[in-house]
């Protein structure tokens, strides 16, 4: 009965009929906690502290909704500044696919460091390109950075405020990190967006890189990643939404995953930002599970999220997972699972199969029959 009860709360629903209220992918912060009551919270992973933030600076932020956006600052102390806290500055803004020394400022705004490193950049109004959605009108936007400065190399912090052309779309929840790049060295993708956090007090992430789903290992053993050497999979542009559905010992399960991927040309890697939500879901429903995961050459990733919680609406189910894939092309990834749900009931993963399929948001559901890899194609 516990089992019937899993499979509906997680699956029910799955033949509602949603609308989409916009056409892009819905993506929320990944680091946004989905943690409450008794349960660890991440906290920041540094102290801010007053330091010398004059120079060139890569931005990179990730708005809710989604959208990835990048940018250039420089910063230097206002005329007569002395650099003793507080400290007065003026920072001038480019895209960051543009060249600060060729190029003229798209904004220049002034602001105050605090005796604490703390300060708040007011980007009113932001005027970017169309082309940032591909839209038809000019993105513009009335953006607050709050910022904290970790030291002389790096800052990070949220941003509040509202894109309100060619949509409106609000922006808090959204974070940024920027790194110092006085030479224009840097690649935007290889970035991180967001302040390093605390994994429930065990140490420091890494500022947008690399963080798990839901909460850090906290003692956790990675089980073993299933054996899929014999699927040929290729590492392929996976953005987009996909129903993932899966058999979890026999138990039928869908969700929805939405993933972005990224590739560093100069250092030739990939990574994939991630975020699960329920088949019920709407666009606008905030991610309830995050990750970044590496995709290597052969197109396969692991996605590991110990301490994964995933609040159903009805229950909530709790447990350490490792869902290991490979990319067949880009209509289909799939694999196995390891690890073990633990609340509320134990169920072990080792039998675990899965498959996505590209899925149109408010489209009605793939049927989940195929809930494995594909079997091979034996040779003539």
């Amino acid at each position: 009965m516990k089992r019937l009860l899993l499979c509906l709360a997680l699956v029910g629903g799955c033949a509602d009929r949603r609308t989409s209220a916009d056409d892009y992918r819905d993506f929320r912060d990944r680091t946004a906690t989905q943690r409450s009551g008794e349960t660890c919270e991440r906290a920041l992973a540094f102290e801010s502290q007053v330091a010398d933030i004059r120079g060139r600076w890569l931005v990179r932020t990730l708005l809710t909704g989604g959208i990835t956006l990048g940018l250039r600052l420089d910063i230097d102390w206002a005329e007569g500044e002395d650099g003793v806290a507080p400290v007065d500055i003026v920072a001038r803004f480019w895209l960051a696919s543009q060249n600060p020394d060729e190029t003229d400022p798209i904004l220049v705004t002034p602001a105050t460091v605090d005796e604490k490193g703390m300060f708040t950049l007011v980007a009113d109004p932001l005027r970017l390109g169309a082309e940032l959605l591909n839209a038809a009108n000019p993105v513009v936007a009335s953006v607050r950075l709050h910022g904290l400065t970790q030291g002389p190399s790096a800052w990070c912090g949220t941003l509040t405020g509202t894109v309100t052309s060619p949509l409106e779309l609000g922006l808090d929840g959204s974070t940024f990190a920027a790194t110092r790049d006085d030479h224009l060295m840097l690649s935007l993708e290889a970035q991180p967006f967001a302040c390093p956090m605390t994994e429930c007090g065990e140490g420091a992430a890494d500022g947008g890189v690399e963080l798990d789903g839901g909460g850090g290992d906290a003692g956790v053993t990675r089980p073993a990643a299933p054996d899929l050497s014999g699927i040929e999979g290729q590492r392929i542009d996976l953005t987009g939404d996909w129903i993932m559905s899966a058999s979890l010992g026999g138990l039928p399960l869908q969700l929805w995953v939405g993933l972005l991927y990224h590739t560093d040309p100069i250092a030739d890697v990939a990574s994939l930002d991630g975020i699960i939500r329920l088949t019920r879901d709407e666009t606008q429903t905030p991610g309830r599970v995050f990750f970044t995961i590496p995709i290597d050459d052969a197109g396969r990733f692991d996605i590991w999220l110990p301490g994964f919680v995933l609040d159903t609406g009805v229950i909530v189910v709790e447990g350490d997972i490792l869902l290991s894939a490979v990319a067949l092309d880009d209509q289909l990834w799939c694999g196995k699972g390891a690890g073990s749900i633990t609340s509320p009931f134990p169920l072990d993963l080792a039998d675990t199969t899965f498959s996505a399929v590209r899925w149109a948001p408010g489209t009605e559901l793939p049927d989940g029959a195929g809930r494995a890899c594909p079997a091979p194609t034996p040779p003539d």
